[in-house]
């Protein structure tokens, strides 16, 4: 349906991001970054959350110094957009600069929103042991009590949950 929308339409704006969106939940990561970079060429201004999305699409494709780049840009003009920082957390921990992922998560937890909190403080978890204070429980045990989020994801969220506990030397809550 979008390629005929294309066609009729030509390189729209929109029809542009909405197939790249497609494509990259279809996990066509080198066609949806030919369709972003179409899309930024057409309207380059003001486009961050685009910008992030061909970031997320390099970075699956090993595009690391590309994609780190674009992320830094985001955070340029946008320092409290917590998915470029928590992107540049993953992108850093794909190139094995922990300290740099670690500082990028904190970053990111900073300025998340409360629901995103949890995932961060899963990728937070093997840089740092983190203090089991009530508002982290609260966030990764909120987490847990949705039935809507993927089961991997949860079943993450209880590994951090546990990690807490044993890291701080209570073990027997870990496995409540």
């Amino acid at each position: 349906l979008l390629i005929k929308l294309r066609q009729k339409h030509g390189d729209d704006f929109r029809l542009l991001v909405w197939h790249g969106d497609t494509l990259r939940g279809l996990e066509r990561f080198p066609e949806a970054i030919t369709l972003y970079r179409q899309a930024l060429e057409l309207e380059p201004q003001d486009n961050e959350s685009l910008t992030l999305s061909l970031a997320m699409c390099l970075r699956k494709e090993g595009q690391l110094d590309e994609a780190l780049r674009l992320s830094g840009q985001v955070i340029q003009v946008r320092p409290d957009y917590a998915g470029a920082w928590a992107l540049q957390g993953d992108i850093y921990k794909d190139q094995e600069l922990l300290t740099q992922a670690r500082d990028a998560y904190l970053e990111a937890l900073k300025h998340a929103a409360a629901h995103l909190n949890a995932l961060l403080y899963v990728k937070l978890a093997p840089f740092t042991p983190l203090p089991p204070e009530p508002a982290i429980l609260q966030a990764l045990e909120a987490f847990t009590n949705e039935a809507e989020q993927p089961i991997n994801d949860r079943a993450n969220v209880l590994a951090t949950l546990g990690k807490i506990w044993l890291d701080a030397q209570e073990p027997d809550k870990a496995f409540e």
